[in-house]
């Protein structure tokens, strides 16, 4: 998106490589702003809710994919696929000195350094986040865990909490972000 859109609208509250987050005061205002960035922009997306997945959530999982790809099945000699991500940063790191962050509903037993994008104490009081630690801990056991709490103690959560847990993560220079979401919108960008 050309810059020039957007400057001047006083109610951006955040930006990155031209993704920008606004948040307006009335519902009006907001439809307005809805249909003038629809015309302008690449893409225009609603902070929607979204939730810590599950297994009750399988069937409506959106699974990405390189869009050449036949299938959905992992090439572990794909050097960007996610296992063979993991398995270089393990190799480039073995003495477990790497991050992977999880963005969910807080901090558990499993991990090493908690913050919240919710104003709240970011304990895990939901436990799928706490699940999720346990199997990356499992996984990369020599791995420290940066817990961003981005969803609440119900498993609840907006695009623009997750979106600054994100931005957190990548702040901090996380290699590997692990998200377990899902949502019930359709996204106007897919």
């Amino acid at each position: 998106t050309d810059t020039s859109v957007v400057a001047g609208d006083k109610c951006i509250i955040d930006g990155y490589e031209g993704v920008y987050l606004a948040k307006y005061p009335t519902e009006e205002e907001t439809e307005n702003a809805y249909a003038y960035y629809t015309e302008k922009a690449d893409f225009v997306e609603p902070d929607v809710a979204l939730i810590a997945a599950g297994e009750d959530d399988a069937e409506n999982a959106i699974v990405l994919t390189d869009s050449s790809a036949e299938d959905t099945i992992i090439n572990e000699q794909d050097t960007n696929n996610p296992i063979t991500t993991l398995k270089n940063i393990q190799e480039e790191n073995p003495s477990g000195n790497y991050t992977i962050a999880l963005i969910d509903t807080g901090a558990s037993e499993y991990t090493s350094e908690t913050v919240s994008m919710l104003d709240d104490d970011g304990q895990d009081k939901n436990g799928h986040a706490t699940q999720m630690a346990k199997y990356i801990a499992d996984t990369a056991p020599d791995a420290s865990i940066l817990s961003v709490k981005a969803l609440n103690d119900q498993g609840n959560g907006t695009i623009s909490s997750v979106y600054a847990a994100i931005e957190y993560a990548v702040s901090q220079k996380v290699r590997i972000i692990n998200l377990s979401l899902s949502g019930y919108a359709m996204s106007d960008s897919q």
